[in-house]
């Protein structure tokens, strides 16, 4: 399955362009406490949401509410798409709002993917990315409910992931696919960031945002290190050439 992950600019530029590391690109994962944080404090209901750890289901006495708890839970966190690259229906379904709105995408980067290649990714580097102890990891579309007319608790549910790969139907749009490992309690993480040799192991193709400005086209294309180069995708790579030249930006700074 075709999946996709969405990028502002200013993040777009630690994962494309090589940091003064032996390694050439970054990777992260976050938890679900910072995606309430981005909502609760930063304003963001693009993507951030104040639920996002709870769960709401019908259960024998009625309304129930489950929340992740004992746990930190860390996620990586897709769209699902329908051909090897975002149309452009989909830049627009996903960030209507556009560059008017600091929380969009359109202005950054689509990193483009699949489910099978991003599991194999997680899979090899769980150990490392779970603090040199190998965690389950799991996977799988995200569900969408009613708040106000929710449906009966599945036979079954996991009190740990359950709520991971449940969310308001206000967020249904955003036709999410995640993976995700739990922490114990102890670990208490926002976000975690690793320095990645080969993106090519988890990037299939990179595409620019459709508001992205020439300016920023060209700081990402001059400065990237020669393996995302190849991995932009070529539609975009042809058209932003042609839009954005680089022959005077790249004489500016020899």
């Amino acid at each position: 399955m075709y999946i996709a992950n969405f990028v502002p600019f200013e993040y777009a530029k630690s994962i494309i362009i090589p940091a003064d590391y032996e390694s050439n690109s970054t990777f992260a994962l976050r938890s679900l406490r910072s995606i309430e944080i981005l909502e609760e404090i930063e304003g963001d209901t693009t993507v951030g949401d104040r639920q996002e750890r709870h769960a709401i289901h019908i259960g024998k006495k009625g309304k129930e509410c489950h929340s992740v708890s004992g746990a930190t839970i860390m996620v990586s966190c897709w769209t699902k798409i329908k051909k090897d690259y975002v149309t452009d229906e989909e830049w627009k379904e996903l960030y209507r709002k556009g560059g008017k709105d600091r929380f969009a995408r359109t202005d950054g980067i689509a990193i483009v993917s699949t489910t099978e290649k991003m599991a194999k990714f997680l899979k090899e580097n769980n150990e490392r990315f779970m603090f040199g102890k190998e965690r389950e990891l799991k996977g799988g579309d995200v569900s969408y409910y009613n708040e106000s007319e929710p449906k009966e608790k599945p036979v079954g549910f996991d009190p740990i992931f359950g709520p991971v790969f449940q969310k308001r139907d206000r967020y249904k749009y955003q036709s999410e696919y995640r993976f995700a490992y739990a922490l114990p309690s102890e670990y208490s993480v926002e976000r975690s960031i690793y320095y990645i040799d080969k993106p090519e192991d988890y990037i299939d193709k990179i595409q620019f945002g459709p508001e992205m400005k020439c300016q920023n086209i060209r700081k990402l294309l001059y400065r990237a290190s020669g393996i995302f180069v190849s991995l932009i995708h070529e539609f975009d790579e042809l058209q932003r050439i042609i839009r954005c030249p680089l022959i005077k930006f790249q004489e500016e700074h020899q």
